[in-house]
Order: structure tokens, then C-alpha cells, then sequence
């Protein structure tokens, strides 16, 4: 919203404002070296997909307006990390949350509310991430990550794991 209403306007009063949020980002204690912002749950680390690509465009948009080169890192960082565990290996789709060092330090696996661990719905969420990260290094692992997740998130039926059409 802050960047937005920077750009509408050009007002001093939204350039602050956004820089604040920016750098409230940028110190954040939730960022996970992983490439993500995370909650503590338990013995573990846990981060929701669905918001994790609202804060990603957040950032995007803050990043093209100020150029800021740490956001441009974590944007970069949030890239890989949507690479590396977007998607449960067992499922091809993504969990409501994503679980990390629970139970064990290093461990991690996609859950959703207990049932299978992962929902077409979610899915989607790290696509964009992926792009951005690919517009910013040109690295095409990243592009082709974003073609495979999209391509398993338009086919799933809401609330199941069964695909809608064959691989």
C-alpha cells in the first residue's frame, strides 16, 4: 500500500512511510538465511506459502521503486527458496504451512492442518517469486522451477490432491 501510495503521489509523507516498512523488512529477526520469513512453532520454524508471495510482491515493488540492494538480495534469496521447498516431493503441490527443523534440525515438510501435506490451492503462491528472482540473475533454474510449479498448480481440483489432467 505504501508503495503505491508513493507512486500515486510522489508525497514525502508515503516515501517515508514506505522506507520505514522497507527497512522494518530488512531488520527483520523472522528472516530465515533459507530465504524466507518465519514464525517460531514449537522446536521448529514454520512460514505460510500464500503469504510468503503477498510479502514477496511487497517487496518487488519496494525494490523497482528504491533500487534498496539488500531487499534485492532477500528477493533473490525468496527465488531460491521457493526453488529448493515449494513443492512436497511426495505430492508436487505445496502445504498450507512449510515445517522446518521439527523434529529434527535441518528437517522440513509441507503440512496442511494434518491431512496430506500439500493443496493445488497453495501452490501458486511461490511462481511470481520464482520469476522475480529469474528477472534479477537471469538464473533459468529459476524460470523453469516457476513453469513446473505453475504447471502442477493449474491442475489440480480445490481441496484434493487429484490432478485434473495426466503430467
Amino acid at each position: 500500500l505504501m508503495t503505491r501510495a508513493y507512486e500515486a503521489t510522489q508525497s514525502s509523507r508515503w516515501e517515508n512511510a514506505m522506507n520505514f516498512y522497507g527497512q522494518l523488512y530488512i531488520q527483520s529477526t523472522d528472516w530465515d538465511s533459507r530465504g524466507a520469513y518465519m514464525d517460531s512453532v514449537g522446536v521448529g520454524k514454520s512460514m505460510g506459502p500464500f503469504h510468503f508471495g503477498f510479502i514477496n510482491h511487497a517487496l518487488g515493488r519496494y525494490y523497482d521503486l528504491t533500487g534498496n540492494m539488500q531487499i534485492k538480495s532477500k528477493l533473490i534469496a525468496m527465488g531460491q527458496f521457493a526453488k529448493t521447498y515449494g513443492l512436497d516431493p511426495a505430492t508436487n503441490a505445496t502445504g498450507v504451512w512449510i515445517i522446518f527443523d521439527d523434529p529434527t534440525p535441518g528437517s522440513w515438510r509441507h503440512d496442511s492442518y494434518g491431512g496430506p501435506p500439500g493443496a493445488y490451492e497453495y501452490t501458486a503462491s511461490f511462481v511470481d517469486s520464482m520469476v522475480r528472482g529469474y528477472r534479477l540473475t537471469g538464473d533459468v533454474s529459476l524460470l523453469n522451477s516457476a513453469k513446473e510449479q505453475w504447471n502442477h498448480a493449474n491442475r489440480g481440483i480445490y481441496g484434493t490432491l487429484t490432478p485434473i489432467a495426466p503430467e
